[in-house]
């Protein structure tokens, strides 16, 4: 299962955010878990993905320092489940929305294993901070 592409959409006023079909298909049993990330933005997994992170997240707890665990434990706070209904919809809760700086408008992108949120505000920053880095440096960390 792989989630790729970038699409925009917006929140409605209910907090709902329609997932784009290409990677709706990819949702196991059309279950979706919400996680604001570190850098500002909504990490959505499926299925296996989220079992996988779930499993070293929680080895990471039990070996790591206060630091890690209170970190995990801020991720822990800030996760929500939810299934997609029958219109493609999953609702993001005001919580996660207010700690990733989501309005209305919305960038939403495959990250291979997962798919990610951001405000259109968060997201233009953080391309501008790519749109400064060297390619040929960029290309050099990743391994094909």
């Amino acid at each position: 299962m792989s989630f790729t592409g970038i699409y925009r959409h917006s929140i409605d006023a209910k907090g709902r955010l329609i997932v784009p079909s290409r990677l709706r298909d990819n949702l196991e049993d059309a279950m979706a878990t919400l996680v604001v990330m570190p850098d500002g933005c909504i990490g959505l997994w499926s299925g296996e993905q989220w079992r996988e992170l779930e499993q070293r997240l929680i080895e990471q707890r039990r070996t790591g320092d206060m630091a890690t665990r209170r970190g995990i434990r801020r991720m822990a706070s800030l996760t929500f489940q939810d299934h997609v209904d029958g219109q493609g919809r999953i609702s993001i809760p005001p919580d996660l929305r207010e700690a990733s700086g989501i309005e209305r408008d919305v960038v939403i992108m495959g990250h291979l294993d997962h798919v990610e949120i951001w405000s259109t505000q968060r997201w233009d920053e953080e391309q501008a901070t790519l749109d400064e880095q060297d390619p040929e440096e960029v290309s050099s960390r990743i391994q094909f």
